[in-house]
């Protein structure tokens, strides 16, 4: 069974900072960039500490969720882990992905979103003259495969 991204997850562009991150020692709210990522996962060491220039975020990242990288040639998806407690966010060099259904987690989500037909595809898809970049239309849209709830596997 397949169903669109945007069915079984909430899709967000990352904080709009309107400058570069500033790094402050007591900032309240970790601020993570692309320097922090790589296809690994998020180096929590170096994700900044900072304040928020305007409005509060409607969301706060958290274990489980996942980055996309929406800028760049390299769009893949990293799954959060060790999250902190507190304020974290994510710049809007990515789409934030938060899973809203119990049919599917994290890991199995992000090896869906990494593979080679899906990588084409967000190639096929991107828009942009120079830093191309993928619509969240795009993402959202992208087609899931399901796992089956384990109730319909032991029924069986």
């Amino acid at each position: 069974m397949k169903q669109k991204l945007e069915d079984i997850a909430l899709v967000r562009s990352g904080y709009p900072f309107r400058k570069s991150v500033e790094a402050i020692d007591n900032g309240w709210v970790r601020a993570i960039q692309i320097k922090d990522v790589s296809k690994d996962g998020v180096d929590w060491n170096s994700v900044a500490h900072t304040e928020l220039p305007g409005g509060m975020p409607t969301y706060w990242l958290e274990s489980g969720d996942m980055l996309f990288m929406s800028r760049g040639k390299n769009n893949y998806t990293v799954p959060l882990r060790n999250v902190a407690e507190g304020a974290t966010i994510c710049t809007s060099h990515f789409f934030y992905i938060k899973i809203e259904t119990e049919n599917i987690i994290s890991d199995f989500l992000n090896i869906q979103l990494n593979t080679k037909p899906l990588q084409e595809y967000f190639t096929k898809h991107a828009k942009g003259a120079g830093k191309k970049h993928i619509p969240r239309d795009v993402l959202k849209s992208v087609e899931i495969v399901m796992m089956l709830p384990l109730n319909a596997l032991l029924a069986n």
